[in-house]
């Protein structure tokens, strides 16, 4: 593992082109936009782009002294959709007191599902909000829109999401029952019930030692649940990834019995974000330290069996220190050329800012972002940070999170340029690939350039999913119907007897 300091990851000053890292001045007119519900604390903690290109935005809101759930929705351009609930926003109290979102999926249908806890008079309920698309709460989903899971004496905190293909609600985080806490997933059906064929009874723990939560999640594409977060003992956090199978048993073909658990030797070890690799490797980010006061971003990659993978930077992790101060990874992003994003946040002249890092498969910085791989935003004039981040269609970053001013939190949006919208970063006489035309019209052709033969393939546009995929059959040629593929750059990843060869094309 090797630390990368502020003489490879640096500042990147504001620039006024198109330059990968720079904010996008087609969003609110600067490249950011801050709101606040009302006149208290408020905190972006979830962002998604829907198909038609509007913004959600997903947090908590305080009203008189109380969290609420809040969620936004933005037009494209950064302004409020007054579509909307009539005002582009909307605030939900699941329970009689304090709640607090963290999490946000969308549904095929276009309804929204937030997720957290609320509490309920003794202890934390996990809690499940659904929306319409036009942010009604939505009656046929648990109790009027609203689901809440008591598993008393242990109080539950949800902190990842995800939708299944078929439709179920995957969520993780915490049970705590006032002395010790453990890992725990849970699955709902489609209309809000606990899943029982998960586990026997819609839920899953894990313990380990004296406490365990899971921050981050990702869904594998043969429905296996990878959960990302830390274990502690009396010897201190120990970052943790660990994977259940789709029937919520822990897979023990991965690490020790379904867990990889790492002592880094720091005093804070904690993961937050979880991705699946275009190549199905595990990649994960967080915050490190070896105090409270000198705290860093941590990124590793771990092969599909738990293993550390070995190629990203010799030992399958980096740490970034930016000024010896306090930085974090909060999300993480794979883009469709499989470059890694990390957003969070980084101490810059003894101002917290909000940060995205881009970094290359081989775990060193991508020195076409930013300034050396770094991009740091001043979005507040006290401080910010990035607490999500999504790729967009059109291949521009979108991260959300806090802005904060003499008067408190105000939720923030901001976009970036990748360098993926309108041209090509990696041509593909370079990768063993020849493709053509660029760019690319009702197809796409494909060719070998060497004399090996072709396998699988798969098409992925900017934001890592996969539009189009089949087997070559033993070929050195495809041809890929895309007429109905939006504007923007795709990835195509094909396996050969070669090895993996990939390039990149604009359609």
């Amino acid at each position: 593992m090797k630390s990368l300091s502020l003489a490879t990851f640096c500042l990147f000053p504001c620039l006024l082109h198109a330059q990968a890292g720079s904010l996008d001045p087609s969003f609110s007119s600067d490249g950011y936009m801050t709101h606040g519900f009302f006149l208290e604390n408020d905190f972006g903690r979830a962002v998604i782009e829907q198909p038609d290109g509007r913004i959600l935005v997903a947090g908590n809101s305080f009203q008189q002294g109380s969290s609420y759930f809040g969620v936004m929705r933005l037009l494209a351009d950064g302004s409020l959709d007054l579509s909307f609930d009539t005002v582009g926003y909307t605030t939900i109290r699941p329970g009689d007191d304090n709640a607090a979102c963290f999490a946000l999926a969308l549904q095929p249908d276009g309804k929204i599902v937030l997720a957290g806890y609320a509490f309920n008079g003794l202890q934390n309920d996990a809690a499940l909000v659904r929306l319409m698309p036009d942010g009604q709460l939505d009656p046929s989903f648990g109790s009027g829109g609203i689901v809440q899971t008591s598993l008393a004496p242990v109080g539950i905190e949800l902190y990842a999401i995800a939708i299944q293909p078929d439709g179920k609600i995957v969520v993780t985080g915490n049970g705590f029952d006032g002395v010790n806490g453990e890992v725990i997933v849970l699955r709902y059906l489609t209309d809000g019930t606990l899943d029982p064929a998960f586990n026997g009874q819609g839920y899953t723990t894990m313990a380990f030692g004296n406490n365990g939560v899971a921050y981050g999640m990702a869904l594998e594409s043969d429905g296996d649940i990878v959960v990302a977060g830390y274990v502690e003992t009396s010897a201190g956090p120990d970052v943790m990834v660990a994977r259940f199978l789709s029937n919520g048993s822990l897979d023990n073909s991965f690490g020790a019995g379904g867990v990889v658990i790492t002592d880094l030797g720091l005093v804070w070890e904690r993961l937050q974000a979880v991705r699946i690799d275009n190549d199905n490797s595990i990649v994960v980010a967080g915050t490190v330290g070896s105090s409270f006061m000198n705290l860093d971003i941590f990124v590793a990659r771990h092969l599909m069996n738990g293993d550390p993978d070995l190629s990203f930077d010799g030992d399958g992790q980096v740490i970034i220190d930016v000024e010896g101060g306090e930085d974090g990874a909060q999300a993480i992003a794979i883009q469709a050329d499989s470059k890694i994003l990390v957003s969070g946040y980084a101490e810059v002249s003894g101002q917290v800012r909000c940060a995205v890092a881009r970094i290359e498969q081989t775990g060193g910085p991508d020195m076409s972002f930013g300034m050396n791989g770094l991009v740091t935003s001043d979005l507040g004039p006290v401080s910010s940070r990035a607490q999500a981040m999504t790729i967009q269609q059109d291949g521009k970053i979108l991260v959300a999170g806090n802005a904060e001013d003499l008067l408190g939190q105000d939720a923030a949006v901001a976009r970036y340029f990748s360098g993926l919208e309108t041209g090509i970063t990696e041509r593909s006489e370079n990768t063993g690939l020849l493709v053509y035309p660029i760019p690319a019209n009702d197809r796409v052709f494909v060719e070998l350039k060497g004399n090996e033969r072709g396998g699988p393939w798969q098409l992925r546009d900017a934001s890592g999913r996969t539009v189009r995929e089949g087997h070559s059959r033993g070929s050195r040629n495809l041809a890929i119907d895309v007429l109905d593929l939006p504007a923007g750059t795709y990835a195509l990843q094909w396996s050969t007897d070669d090895g993996m060869k990939r390039a990149l094309f604009v359609r």
